[in-house]
């Protein structure tokens, strides 16, 4: 058995926040916002002292109290200071990234962390598919899209032809493949 600990990225305002999306900018508090990336450090140590297989963090925009919307930067965060355990990412959200860019991302990361990443890719929400003026009815066709190339992105030693709906162009994948010696993530 593996076991996860889940990290949240947990943002503890210093007042009472407003319920409403998208949450505003001007609410953010740098110290309260610094002190949860610290926490996300500190609780990530401490799992791993525990013996945890890896700590978890997933993608939210906009949301009031998680502190996570680009998980390679908290995932890279987190593995510049703990040094064993794997760094899980329940998202990246598929249908609101660029799928190329993604999955360079996802292998560089892995790269970076010595081979420590594990990617859940995700669908998101209908809040999450606006937050980028998506409409939320594509988010299927998105995600199965962006799954057929970050995939064999990862997996294939040639670049190949790879067409999604609404762009011009076919876009030559040779991404993650060349980036991560170890392993896809």
């Amino acid at each position: 058995m593996q076991v996860s600990y889940f990290e949240t990225g947990r943002y503890y305002a210093p007042s009472n926040l407003p319920r409403q999306w998208p949450m505003p900018a001007g609410t953010y508090d740098r110290e309260a916002g610094l002190r949860a990336f610290h926490g996300m450090v500190e609780r990530s140590r401490y799992a791993e002292e525990l013996g945890f297989d890896w700590v978890s963090v997933s993608e939210h925009h906009y949301s009031p109290r998680i502190l996570t919307p680009s998980l390679p930067i908290a995932a890279a965060y987190i593995a510049q200071h703990v040094h064993g355990i794997k760094i899980a990412l329940l998202g990246p959200i598929v249908p609101q990234s660029n799928p190329v860019l993604l999955a360079e991302e996802m292998a560089m990361l892995d790269n970076m962390a010595e081979g420590r990443l594990v990617v859940g890719m995700l669908r998101g929400t209908s809040n999450e598919m606006m937050t980028y003026d998506l409409n939320p009815a594509e988010s299927r066709e998105r995600t199965d899209e962006g799954m057929e190339l970050i995939l064999p992105a990862w997996k294939e030693p040639q670049p190949f032809a790879w067409h999604r709906v609404g762009m011009a162009k076919t876009a030559a994948a040779a991404a993650a493949a060349d980036v991560c010696p170890w392993h896809q993530p």
